[in-house]
């Protein structure tokens, strides 16, 4: 931080650090928005006349929404550098409603004092120079700030730092306040931020779509070759919608878990406010082309999104349900491709697709409970389950696989799959494919070499790729040979 600790050191000055943007990375009050629009709507619409007396008086209707386990992105670089004087004493000083952020900054750190907004004083700009001033004394204290805002605050400050990567407004207030280091947020492009909410790379998920189509030899076929890019567009747009929900539901959980606090909303990457009127456009956009794809892909994609919603909201609480759930939204993806083919998707397929994926988020919750770091007893945040379920996950997992194996060896001891192929029997060469693959998948799973999302892991992994390949050759062989 350049000179800044000499500084600090140098003279009794007061530390004031500002909240939203600076010690956090992300608007506070536009989570709080968020929050209380998913589980106190009514209390949130309650609150918004308070808007036509002053912000203020908005911002304190808001705190007193009831929000449990209340969390932020802290910033890393601003704690390093207010810890690197520990004697210093240090104060924040924020625009938010100061009941809120009390309760927000419990246990972060020893601050000799919370400022905030009231209900009738928005503690901002003019307003907080003025408090600080009287607080403090012009030029007795250093502060940290990002917006311009926080430009008449440095009038009065000694020193400081500006939390910004704004080039101009490093300028204006070093212009007012010469002795202010720079601290950028170091955060990527707010467009690139929301691209990866989106989570582009699970929408190979949605390739599911194509599978009636390959199973029942009509991939020759352009019409239905059509309809199932469509389709697979469709599930893209939904799938997005319903990562954007789930995010915002989950930002204070995914905060408490090692790489889901890398996701964008989580990280403070882009503002989580973006999260519910991107969610309602691309849903309404992918329901309006499902209904021009005719009535039964759109009851197949409207049961993707209801059975989703109950999954974020609900069943991912209960213990082996939200498995079930899981397993089941991928296997509707294949009723959808098959609705919109008007292919009749078997009962092999269905039942081979319901226990390979169900091994799958088994496998999920496997990593979870595993690399929870809890002791036994104690439930693990918004799941159903506690540490000591991960050995009869780890064994329901690995059932499932076998049963998925076990289905396909089935299908292929059926008169069934004469119909299809000229050489069936070629085809035990996928049944021990299908089970190579799920063995490795667990035991790599058990020996902590698994990522916590084994979709992610098997795009990244070679051995993956090579047993699709082989899987595909195998069937092409089948079905030309002989």
């Amino acid at each position: 931080m350049g000179d800044l600790p000499q500084r600090m050191s140098d003279a009794p000055l007061q530390i004031v650090v500002d909240l939203d943007g600076t010690l956090s990375r992300s608007d506070t009050l536009h989570e709080q928005i968020v929050r209380a629009a998913l589980r106190h709507p009514f209390r949130l619409l309650a609150a918004l006349p308070a808007l036509a007396t002053s912000r203020a008086a908005f911002k304190a209707r808001l705190a007193a929404i009831p929000a449990k386990n209340l969390s932020a992105p802290w910033n890393r670089d601003v704690l390093n550098a207010l810890t690197q004087n520990a004697d210093a004493p240090v104060a924040v000083c924020t625009a938010s409603n100061r009941d809120f952020a009390v309760r927000l900054c419990a246990g972060l750190r020893p601050f000799t004092a919370i400022h905030g907004s009231d209900t009738e004083v928005n503690l901002k700009a003019e307003a907080k120079a003025a408090f600080l001033r009287e607080t403090y004394g012009q030029g007795r204290f250093l502060y940290f700030g990002n917006s311009r805002e926080d430009v008449p605050v440095w009038r009065e400050a000694a020193g400081g730092a500006v939390v910004s990567d704004d080039a101009a407004l490093l300028a204006e207030a070093r212009r007012v306040c010469p002795a202010l280091d720079h601290l950028p947020p170091r955060k990527p492009p707010a467009v690139l931020s929301l691209v990866k909410a989106l989570r582009p790379h699970q929408w190979v998920k949605n390739l599911l779509v194509f599978v009636p189509l390959l199973t029942s030899h009509r991939f020759g076929e352009p019409s239905l070759i059509r309809a199932c890019a469509a389709a697979f567009g469709v599930f893209c747009l939904l799938s997005s919608a319903i990562y954007l929900l789930n995010d915002a539901i989950d930002l204070d959980a995914d905060r408490q878990h090692a790489s889901k606090a890398r996701r964008p909303f989580a990280a403070g990457d882009v503002s989580v406010l973006w999260a519910l009127p991107l969610c309602a456009t691309l849903l309404a956009a992918g329901l309006t082309v499902a209904a021009m794809l005719g009535a039964p892909f759109f009851t197949a994609a409207a049961g993707y999104v209801l059975l989703s919603v109950v999954y974020s909201t609900g069943l991912k609480k209960i213990a082996l349900l939200d498995v079930y759930a899981l397993a089941s939204l991928y296997t509707l993806r294949l009723f959808a491709g098959g609705a919109v083919t008007g292919i009749v998707i078997s009962v092999w397929l269905a039942a081979f697709s319901i226990f390979i994926f169900l091994s799958l988020a088994l496998c999920k919750r496997y990593v979870e409970l595993r690399d929870v770091g809890l002791p036994p007893g104690v439930r693990i945040g918004r799941r159903g389950y506690f540490p000591e379920d991960a050995r009869f996950v780890l064994n329901q997992g690995i059932i499932a696989m076998g049963c998925a194996a076990l289905v396909l060896a089935i299908y292929l001891s059926s008169s069934a799959v004469t119909l299809l192929y000229h050489s069936p029997s070629i085809l035990w060469i996928a049944v021990l494919v299908v089970s190579y693959w799920g063995g490795r998948l667990w035991l790599l799973a058990s020996r902590g070499q698994m990522h916590d999302d084994p979709v992610l892991f098997a795009l990244r992994d070679i051995v993956s790729w090579s047993c699709l390949g082989l899987l595909l050759t195998v069937f092409f062989a089948a079905m030309t040979l002989g």
